[in-house]
């Protein structure tokens, strides 16, 4: 489809989205009585309907889906609905000094997204099938004979119904021969000019191999810009094994940059915002577990009621994290004497039975109370929620340089070792399992951890 037809069919669904969105939205808030007034929620409505074009842009629901599957449309459509009833259920609440009721709010949310993905199907069979008659095509050209471009050519035929066709491959020089299949070879890339000249090319994909320069793939991208012809690289020579690459703004500089954690997304932002909200409110409503955690500190040993100790966060900063005292007062000074006794491996000091540990502060450590004033250090946004557990300083000088990669993410109050592998002893498990998270971190991967988190405290698994 070309540039100009997508633009028409993004704003012919658009403005469709917006209609449905607002019958949908009145007519399912205004059938229950206990809602609200009448002027409340069609001030919701109409706040959901303008927010619905700006946050339903910025997750991309209107951008191209030719590459494009079923899940993920319904995905970003339900993203997208979250964000926006979100929003405008705040802007009602403070605007109209008055709050919503949350049901008939909760049945929109799932109501909205599941309507708009139905919208979409019959529009979905009916591209599939006029693609796959060779209609609604966009012609492509591969330049390069990189090891991406194998997979290329696999999912190309793995999926006509995408309307890629792809005219052929044109190669570097000093690349290595590749099979194409029945893939034409077009010649070197000094010839993709003429060609484009003669014939007509919607993208061009460039996958050069590793011993492709620079300057090579440059020269390429300088003469298909005069084409006016949009561009994808795919980088085999910046190939990181765990990074995430996206288009980023240094000041005005564009640059291709790559993020070893999770990406600075919107998902992200709610991922703080979450931290700041929950944390706040757990302050408050654990504050009669904080008396009595205290009380009993201090009434049973000597010494301060909290514990605080510089710990390792984001990329190595380090800070101050807050606990309540389970161990006698010099238990630094005695640890050295008990090394020897450690019971794990590699660069972290543990012991099932450690003598420094007070009869309170057993009990704290097993149902995780001991943790609790990490919701400050959450607060303060050192910590997060969720998150690899804050190393001490000695023990990230005693990493291993694949380790470090633990450091590329906020530290966290509990993570994937805490509700798994609690009782384990294996240090290198312990960093498999934080580097999983962190590889496939997701707001639902948060979620799911602090409900098992819960189950794992209240059952004192592993302490």
């Amino acid at each position: 489809m070309l540039r100009e037809h997508q633009e028409i069919l993004s704003a012919a669904l658009l403005v469709t989205d917006m209609a449905a969105i607002g019958l949908l939205a009145g007519l399912g808030l205004l059938t229950s009585p206990a809602t609200g007034p009448a002027p409340r929620i069609w001030l919701l409505v109409a706040l959901t309907v303008s927010a619905w074009p700006v946050l339903a842009w910025k997750w991309q629901v209107y951008h191209s889906r030719r590459l494009k599957g079923l899940p993920e449309e319904l995905f970003l459509l339900f993203k997208a609905t979250i964000s926006t009833f979100g929003l405008a259920t705040l802007g009602t609440v403070i605007l109209a000094h008055g709050p919503l009721d949350g049901t008939r709010i909760l049945a929109v949310l799932l109501g909205v997204p599941a309507a708009l993905f139905l919208i979409r199907l019959p529009f979905r069979l009916l591209l599939k099938k006029i693609r796959t008659h060779g209609r609604n095509l966009r012609y492509v050209v591969i330049t390069g004979r990189g090891g991406e471009t194998k997979k290329i050519l696999s999912y190309l035929e793995e999926n006509p119904h995408f309307g890629l066709h792809l005219l052929g491959c044109f190669g570097f020089a000093g690349e290595k021969k590749i099979s194409l299949g029945q893939v034409p070879f077009l010649g070197m890339v000094k010839d993709l000019p003429a060609f484009l000249e003669r014939n007509v090319v919607d993208e061009i994909l460039i996958s050069p191999a590793r011993e492709v320069t620079l300057a090579q793939v440059n020269r390429v991208i300088q003469a298909v810009e005069e084409f006016g012809i949009p561009i994808r690289l795919l980088p085999e020579t910046f190939s990181p094994r765990h990074a995430k690459a996206s288009l980023s703004w240094f000041g005005t500089i564009p640059t291709l940059a790559w993020c070893m954690g999770p990406s600075e997304s919107f998902s992200m932002v709610f991922k703080r915002a979450l931290d700041m909200i929950v944390s706040a409110i757990l302050l408050v409503l654990l504050t009669p577990v904080f008396i009595l955690a205290a009380l009993a500190i201090k009434l049973t040993s000597k010494g301060p009621i909290f514990f605080s100790q510089v710990r390792c966060g984001l990329h190595g900063r380090p800070f101050k994290v807050f606990k309540f005292r389970t161990m006698v007062t010099d238990a630094e000074q005695k640890k050295r004497h008990l090394l020897k006794m450690n019971e794990w491996d590699g660069p972290v000091f543990k012991m099932k039975n450690d003598p420094r540990i007070t009869p309170v502060g057993r009990f704290l450590r097993k149902f995780s109370i001991d943790e609790l004033p990490q919701l400050y250090n959450v607060l303060r946004g050192e910590m997060s929620l969720v998150g690899p557990r804050p190393p001490l300083p000695e023990e990230v000088a005693n990493y291993d340089r694949e380790h470090l990669r633990r450091l590329s993410v906020l530290p966290g109050i509990t993570c994937i070792w805490q509700v798994k592998a609690r009782d384990g002893k294996d240090f290198k498990k312990w960093v498999q399992m934080d580097l999983e998270y962190i590889d496939n971190w997701s707001l639902g991967l948060d979620l799911k951890l602090l409900l098992l988190t819960i189950s794992a405290v209240f059952r004192g698994t592993g302490a």
